[in-house]
């Protein structure tokens, strides 16, 4: 949701909700019933992802999972699982991005 102004200068609320065909009927309803517009704006999207799989990786730090994204049989992005970065970063008193940044360096490995 987000603020916006309205014809005539009225304050008003964007609402969006992106959601499968499937319960996009349920979707329109439940606004229609529950809030004062009178109409629904709608737009199908389509949307492009990576390939992808699971690894784990050892840092100085100690083992975390990360999600390595391809594209064209080629490794785009390498991203640590923020639950396991969350994790060590507690354990070993340490900022985020020092794990995040160790992780970093490590995927190189995956890109060649």
């Amino acid at each position: 949701m987000r603020s916006i102004i309205m014809k005539k200068s009225r304050p008003a609320v964007c609402f969006t909700a992106i959601c499968p065909l499937s319960v996009e009927k349920k979707i329109i309803e439940f606004v229609l019933k529950n809030t004062s517009t009178f109409g629904v704006r709608i737009s199908n999207l389509k949307r492009e992802k990576l390939k992808r799989r699971e690894d784990t990786v050892n840092t100085k730090y100690g083992s975390l999972r990360v999600k390595i994204g391809y594209m064209d049989n080629k490794v785009i992005k390498v991203s640590p699982e923020y639950e396991d970065v969350k994790k060590i970063a507690s354990s070993c008193n340490i900022s985020l991005g020092e794990i995040v940044n160790e992780v970093i360096k490590i995927s190189d490995k995956f890109k060649e």
